[in-house]
């Protein structure tokens, strides 16, 4: 099988011989400096993609173009297609041809048209098939408006267990310390403009049955939902400790109501327990 490679090459090859003039045998003349060039190549190359889509296949490529998509015949016509441009580039006087008319030449005779297959992409129906939102609709049956509108506020509710439990020590840390640093990190790292609340349940009384009522009304919030202010987060995690039982109910339900409907709302638990 030809070689796809051996077009060009023997372009070149055809370029060399119509500009040169062969010497006599046996003598050898330096050969002055060339003077530069002028490689004019604009009127090709500066193409619009549109117009670029517009052309059809070349003369000679048309000729040779398969009735079908096969890939091996589709290769056969374009070596058989520069096999006949060379046959009949040979019979042209292009002494005179500059880079532009042998440009022309060339694609005039063996470019591909993309006209067909540009239409066939312009006019794709894209269909969605069953793709479904969080929310559960159809991603077809919403609104691009509502696609593309502003981003919802995000409020955030931290809620932290200050039972008794949380005393426990886990590699000389008490469970405590642990759950407020891992609280700071979290908020810290909130992206700018979210909103974050930080609710303590559990922090009064004890883990006795005697203080058991006291105990789960305890919940209560200590930095209000607003934008996070590092400061002012950590004084309010230094506002409680440790004591009674674990009213994690009672503390959802308050995060639930300083919430605003049309929102992105999270709760986001630290607790020990079950």
């Amino acid at each position: 099988m030809k070689k796809r490679w051996l077009f060009p090459l023997i372009l070149v090859f055809i370029l060399s011989g119509c500009q040169s003039e062969k010497q006599p045998a046996g003598k050898k003349e330096k050969a002055a400096p060339a003077a530069p060039q002028e490689t004019k190549v604009e009127k090709v190359s500066s193409q619009t993609t549109e117009e670029l889509i517009d052309q059809t296949n070349g003369e000679i490529y048309e000729k040779h173009i398969p009735s079908d998509d096969n890939q091996n015949a589709a290769r056969s016509a374009s070596e058989d297609a520069a096999d006949e441009y060379l046959d009949h580039i040979k019979k042209e006087d292009t002494g005179d041809w500059d880079a532009e008319r042998w440009a022309a030449s060339i694609t005039e005779n063996l470019r591909t048209g993309y006209k067909e297959k540009a239409g066939e992409l312009k006019n794709y129906e894209v269909v969605f098939d069953e793709i479904k939102l969080p929310d559960g609709r159809l991603l077809q049956d919403v609104d691009l408006e509502e696609l593309t509108e502003e981003q919802k506020e995000v409020n955030i509710a931290l809620l932290i267990d200050s039972s008794g439990s949380m005393k426990a020590e886990v590699d000389g840390e008490s469970k405590m310390e642990l759950a407020k640093e891992s609280l700071e990190n979290f908020a810290g790292e909130l992206p700018e403009g979210a909103h974050v609340s930080l609710i303590a349940f559990g922090h009064k009384g004890t883990g006795s049955d005697s203080d058991k009522e006291m105990s789960c009304k305890a919940v209560e919030s200590f930095y209000p939902m607003e934008e996070y202010d590092k400061g002012k987060f950590a004084s309010a995690l230094d506002g409680f400790d440790p004591k009674g039982w674990t009213p994690l109910a009672e503390s959802i339900l308050l995060a639930n109501d300083q919430f605003p409907k049309d929102a992105q709302n999270f709760i986001y638990v630290v607790s020990d327990g079950i």
